[in-house]
């Protein structure tokens, strides 16, 4: 297949926290699901975000209320059910880091100069200026013998010595020794790396699969990478042929099968095809996320949908990536949390024993979120989430409808769920109405010996929300 030389046609057109449910703060698509009473708050992971208090962090979740006060001077998001956090000496400038459990407990002492998320298990740290892993309990699975180091990514991890970059496998054995000046992790089977000047690719036996031609070269994604050469961007195979040819500014990794694009120093989007989807006329934008990108217009940002379409009009003076439902927006001084809230149609749901999710509605299914949860049982509460307003639900696990029309009250409603090994268990979130003021919004209080989180879902008539259990 020859590569694509896209024709650019400019086409212009012209424990704190507030719930705003009952004051009506809303727009056209979406609502406030609640503000934070914090100096600024960051985005949803694994269910919690920071929130910063003067120099101190903490965690809310996604009913804003605080599950971690403000104490800890690092913190990082959760990942893997862990979170880095610790202090900082402002005397000597020098920190400490450690890492807490989902309900706050530090469980790996703050010992660390340096702490990263865990990733396949293990967590790159930084160690009498020396980086090594620990495993979940704290201890070095690989020495801490390094000079720098990359979190795992399919069993793999960059590290530099003696000024180079290598791959070490998780036993600490040498997959790549350290040759090259930098190296990224390994993506969809390569691995970018730079030798001299240039990146290239190797594959997961060492070889350099595709040569080191490129000014920079970023990680696979859905079988392509970006590439830069003679100062523009474009598009590479898993071959090394351009799918489409570097042309542009600035370029980014498809997401939601759309890259965002510079182009005479505006942003858009093109599609896997090389089409361009939504024309280059704007002044800032982010990737898709949850099928919605962030784009900012004349000093305010909204958000668009996959056609392109504004389905929340700039009005924010700070907008970032929808992640588990949620937005992070600031506005006024104040920073809070939008939902993505359609019109939508009704439908009459079915049984369908075993079946995923998409075949069990005719409504769309969100991304929805994933919860690990370490065991194969699981405790579930659920109830109405802010104000009683008459919210009537369903509730499907793994294709069954385990709760059918139950109306949600401020008294929790208790499930234990038996998670099945060697699937994606979910739990899906139906709405058989809208109550009184739309959409349906339910707390859903997940828990047992090894985990205690709440999560809230929203579903309207024309979507579905879901929890993905691991």
């Amino acid at each position: 297949m020859n590569s694509i030389k896209v024709l650019i046609s400019f086409i212009f057109f012209s424990s704190l926290s507030i719930s705003l449910a009952a004051q009506g703060e809303s727009g056209a698509n979406y609502r406030y699901a609640f503000k934070v009473d914090y100096d600024k708050a960051y985005d949803f992971y694994d269910g919690h975000a920071v929130v910063i208090s003067g120099i101190e962090k903490g965690f809310i979740d996604h009913t804003g209320t605080t599950t971690i006060p403000p104490t800890y001077h690092i913190i990082d998001a959760y990942s893997e059910g862990l979170a880095s956090a610790g202090f900082i000496n402002f005397r000597t400038m020098t920190s400490r880091s450690g890492y807490v459990n989902e309900a706050g407990k530090l469980v790996i002492q703050t010992r660390f100069e340096v702490t990263s998320p865990f990733q396949e298990g293990l967590a790159c740290v930084k160690e009498d200026s020396t980086w090594g892993f620990i495993n979940r309990q704290g201890n070095y699975a690989i020495p801490s013998i390094y000079e720098s180091a990359h979190s795992f990514s399919e069993g793999f991890a960059a590290i530099q010595k003696n000024g180079k970059w290598g791959i070490i496998r998780r036993d600490g054995r040498y997959l790549v020794s350290p040759t090259y000046s930098d190296a990224l992790g390994f993506y969809e089977g390569l691995c970018s790396v730079k030798r001299g000047d240039n990146w290239g690719f190797i594959d997961q036996t060492g070889a350099l699969v595709i040569p080191a031609i490129y000014t920079y070269a970023g990680s696979f994604s859905g079988g392509l990478a970006r590439v830069e050469t003679n100062g523009k961007f474009g598009i590479i195979r898993k071959d090394g042929s351009f799918l489409i040819e570097p042309q542009f500014e600035m370029l980014f990794n498809y997401s939601h099968k759309l890259a965002r694009f510079q182009m005479n120093g505006k942003w858009g989007f093109i599609d896997t095809k090389g089409q361009i989807v939504v024309s280059p006329i704007y002044d800032q934008a982010g990737d898709f996320s949850e099928n919605l990108a962030r784009v900012q217009k004349d000093g305010k940002w909204g958000y668009i949908d996959m056609a392109g379409t504004l389905v929340i009009q700039p009005e924010f003076e700070l907008g970032y990536d929808f992640r588990e439902g949620l937005a992070r927006v600031y506005q006024n001084g104040k920073w809070g949390f939008i939902i993505y809230s359609p019109a939508g149609t009704s439908e009459v749901i079915y049984d369908k024993p075993e079946a995923a999710p998409e075949e069990l509605t005719e409504r769309k299914i969100l991304e929805g979120r994933e919860v690990r949860v370490y065991d194969k049982t699981v405790t579930i509460e659920l109830y109405d989430h802010k104000k009683i307003d008459g919210d009537i639900v369903s509730l499907n696990f793994n294709g069954r409808w385990i709760l059918r029309n139950h109306i949600l009250s401020a008294e929790p409603h208790t499930l234990t769920l038996q998670l099945e090994a060697g699937k994606r268990n979910y739990l899906l979130l139906y709405a058989n109405n809208l109550g009184d003021e739309p959409p349906n919004t339910m707390a859903l209080r997940i828990y047992n010996d090894q985990i205690k989180r709440t999560e809230i879902l929203n579903s309207d008539l024309g979507q579905c929300d879901i929890i993905y259990f691991q």
